[in-house]
């Protein structure tokens, strides 16, 4: 009977074995405490790596603290059977294409050897580089990750440079890298998208704002293009209402023209405002003003086009607003008030249209006031409704073409009301008329403020006669002007543009000019700068007053930035010009 050799084990050496094991233990665990640092370290510089690019570079650094290796070859498929062959650290070698055949991707799915010899590869044998024969061991890293695949090699000049427990690590690090690559190739996704919508956005806005440049630009000489001929109308118009000859009848056309006259720049001030409202341009002025006197100026206007269909305008208004002042802006309010007022007379054949205006409350402060217009016109489906205040929009298809207009106005008159704080509706039904109304909520003017404010506003608007240069290109606006200066009783110089507006203002002396804007050789704005240049002080400071078709947001700043003292807009009533002339020389 043999006998067991344990049994002969002295204290000694049992404790020794253990002491053996002991030390085994702690150096495989110091080793995993120091794999798992590494590979936590690994993990924290790798997810934050935004490319595989960044990736491969973090993993160079990685490789060379753990594992020794000369060069880090990186095969990453381009094209069937072909692989890109890139050196991580040799950033200046040139990239290699290999033809991938059966042992190659063998190793690239992850199915053949992890640590080998380079030699052993026939797509490696075939490559004619003079590096190729330094590489003698390798340590392989096949990663099949979303978004791509690669095999990373850990190369060295020496034979079994590589070890089991390197294998093992690469084998542990393998999913970690594989994670980190799909990560970063998803961030590089990500950021393309957001690339391609950046510059689509950045596309989209430029378009967007030449869009607005180019609607600007044509608003702004359609406004020219129809004021210039409009200023001719409504000057002659003004010019003959202020005469003392005319018949009954006579003074009847001429209030139809001008009447006419302002329901046309109506329909152009649709359009600018259109614009201005649509970009939150418009700033609203404030006035006092009475409701009842504002709705009987409205139906003055509107009363021959009342006529002119043997309609009755009625102002059912009553005489209690007569000494309620307000504080708004009249002139808008008299724009939706004509609007609605013209909306009316259009679609009514027979009957009447009536104007309603009521303080529903007031105190001290602030009155809610509505203003209803009624019609016994051709209504509007209910179906419709909701859709009257919308852009470009009327009840139906069929009413643009037998009624005319923009489909403009009410949504302008929905877009004045609500800047200003109020409500509008419609009541209606097909076949028996609509009562178009607004409400709103407006300051209260007291007595003694009234009051106040008339005193400072003077009563005769006259000046001494003046010598006056106009220069204006188109001979229509040229007869208007002249003539209402010339009523004024003062002596007026016409020119054609501005190089005769220079010379003219060199050669005689004048107390005021009117610039046009747009004119032949040398425009308004060009001549204002070169009189403001001129030596002489006399001539270089007399005032100017821009009289241009140019009117839209903007335009009246330039003239003012050129030189220009003040601005009136064509068309220009008499008025208009007479006050222009007396805050000047008051």
């Amino acid at each position: 009977m043999q006998e067991d050799p344990g049994l002969n084990h002295s204290p000694l050496e049992e404790l020794r074995e253990t002491l053996v094991d002991l030390e085994r233990t702690r150096r495989r665990e110091s080793g995993l405490r120091k794999e798992a640092e590494w590979l936590y370290r690994g993990l924290t510089h790798l997810t934050l790596a935004d490319s595989p690019q960044a990736v491969m570079a973090d993993v160079t650094r990685l490789l060379a603290e753990y594992i020794p290796h000369d060069d880090l070859l990186i095969f990453t498929p381009v094209a069937e059977q072909r692989l890109a062959l890139t050196f991580a650290n040799h950033a200046g070698r040139p990239r290699v294409e290999i033809t991938s055949g059966k042992h190659l991707d063998k190793v690239l799915s992850g199915k053949g050897m992890n640590c080998f010899s380079l030699s052993m590869l026939p797509e490696w044998q075939a490559l004619e580089e003079p590096w190729c024969q330094r590489i003698a061991s390798a340590l392989l890293v096949a990663l099949d990750y979303p978004g791509g695949k690669a095999l990373l090699v850990c190369g060295s000049g020496q034979i079994g440079a590589f070890s089991a427990e390197h294998l093992q690590m690469v084998e542990r690090f393998s999913p970690l890298l594989a994670q980190a690559l799909s990560v970063a190739a998803r961030k590089m996704e990500l950021a393309r998208d957001v690339a391609h919508k950046t510059a689509a956005l950045k596309d989209a806005k430029e378009k967007a704002e030449a869009s607005e440049q180019a609607k600007s630009t044509f608003l702004a000489v359609m406004s020219h293009e129809i004021r210039t001929p409009m200023n001719g109308v409504m000057g002659a118009a003004d010019l003959l209402a202020e005469s003392t000859v005319l018949s009954e009848q006579d003074r009847e056309l001429v209030d139809v023209i001008k009447t006419s006259g302002s329901l046309m720049l109506n329909i152009i001030n649709d359009v600018l405002d259109f614009s201005r409202l649509g970009s939150g341009r418009i700033e609203l002025e404030s006035t006092t003003f009475t409701l009842d006197g504002l709705i009987r100026d409205v139906c003055r206007v509107m009363q021959p086009v009342a006529m002119q269909k043997s309609l009755l305008l009625d102002n059912q208004s009553g005489s209690s607003l007569a000494d309620l002042n307000l504080s708004g802006d009249c002139e808008r309010l008299k724009q939706v008030l004509i609007n609605l007022l013209g909306n009316a007379i259009k679609f009514t054949r027979e009957g009447q249209v009536s104007v309603d205006a009521r303080c529903l409350s007031r105190n001290c402060r602030q009155a809610r006031i509505r203003v209803a217009v009624t019609d016994t016109g051709i209504g509007i489906h209910q179906d419709n409704q909701g859709r009257l205040f919308e852009l470009f929009t009327q009840a139906d298809s069929s009413t643009s073409r037998q009624y005319g207009g923009t489909g403009l106005g009410l949504s302008i008159c929905k877009q004045i009301i609500e800047l200003m704080g109020g409500e509008i509706g419609v009541e209606s039904e097909l076949g028996q008329g609509s009562t178009f109304w607004f409400e709103l909520l407006l300051p209260v003017v007291t007595a003694a403020e009234n009051k106040a404010r008339q005193e400072a506003v003077p009563v005769d608007t006259r000046t001494m006669p003046l010598r006056v240069l106009v220069a204006d290109d188109n001979v229509i606006n040229q007869i208007v002007i002249e003539r209402m200066l010339e009523r004024l009783e003062h002596t007026v110089v016409v020119v054609g543009n501005g190089v005769q507006a220079l010379e003219a203002v060199q050669q005689q002396a004048f107390d005021v000019v009117f610039m046009d804007w747009m004119m032949p050789e040398m425009d308004g704005i060009e001549a204002t700068g070169q009189i403001r240049a001129l030596p002489d002080p006399r001539q270089s400071g007399i005032p100017i007053i821009a009289m241009t078709a140019n009117s839209m947001e903007g335009h009246e700043a330039r003239c003012l930035e050129a030189g220009m003292d003040t601005f009136v807009s064509k068309p220009a009533t008499f008025a208009e010009i007479r006050q222009v002339l007396y805050r000047l020389f008051s």
